[in-house]
């Protein structure tokens, strides 16, 4: 999937200038950036939920989004969320289990704590046949094991579903763990981009310092550093 020239504005307010790139099947990109930088209105065209100048192609047909609120529907069980997004029963029964969730199938959504909400919401993104999964910030409000058993999952499911994926975060060891290539969105453009080393599994944090601090450097020369 290719983006050529994308660009958003509200009245004079511009808010992405002419981004591009490519989106690749079974890879993932990572887009850093500090706060209003773009990332979550970048993510809602890819959606089609914002209309937009520019080329996309070819628009996926449909697209699994995980957004930075679960959004699920709280009058329903977790099975029943994910039953709703098209999962099939036996693929939740045995993604509920490698997610740890097993026990918590016939609770009320509504009842979750907000870490629970939050591995609930990745899984039901992976509900749906998609072309491209779209994760803002996907593992906040997770403890550590918790979100390394998610980057794990969501590595697998991306991967092994050959889906292109773009994944937000404010994270840069979430974004080195998982991603293919990293971008740094700054007032709309794409200030630098990183490609990684190929990986068979989720990269140990600590063992990529190098591209940290590079990447650190580039977020320290953007207007403000964030929760970085």
């Amino acid at each position: 999937m290719r983006l050529n020239n994308i660009q958003k504005r509200y009245g004079e307010k511009v808010v992405l200038d002419g981004v591009s790139l490519e989106l690749r099947e079974g890879e993932i990109t990572c887009i850093l950036g500090r706060s209003g930088a773009g990332k979550t209105t970048l993510l809602n065209i890819l959606a089609g939920l914002l209309p937009y100048e520019g080329e996309i192609f070819p628009m996926p047909k449909k697209v699994g989004y995980v957004f930075q609120e679960s959004r699920l529907l709280p009058y329903l069980t977790v099975r029943e969320n994910l039953l709703y997004a098209g999962g099939k029963p036996e693929w939740i029964d045995e993604t509920l289990q490698k997610a740890g969730l097993a026990a918590l199938a016939d609770r009320k959504a509504g009842s979750l704590s907000g870490g629970e909400k939050r591995r609930v919401a990745l899984l039901r993104a992976f509900c749906v046949d998609a072309d491209l999964v779209l994760l803002d910030e996907p593992f906040s409000a997770l403890d550590t094991v918790s979100k390394a058993q998610m980057l794990g999952l969501a590595w697998d499911f991306i991967r092994s579903g050959g889906l292109a994926a773009v994944f937000v975060t404010h994270d840069l060891d979430e974004a080195i763990s998982i991603a293919d290539t990293v971008l740094v969105l700054d007032e709309g453009k794409i200030v630098h981009t990183m490609r990684l080393p190929a990986a068979k599994e989720p990269r140990e944090y600590g063992k990529y310092a190098k591209e940290r601090q590079q990447l650190l450097d580039v977020m320290k020369n953007t207007k403000e550093l964030g929760r970085i």
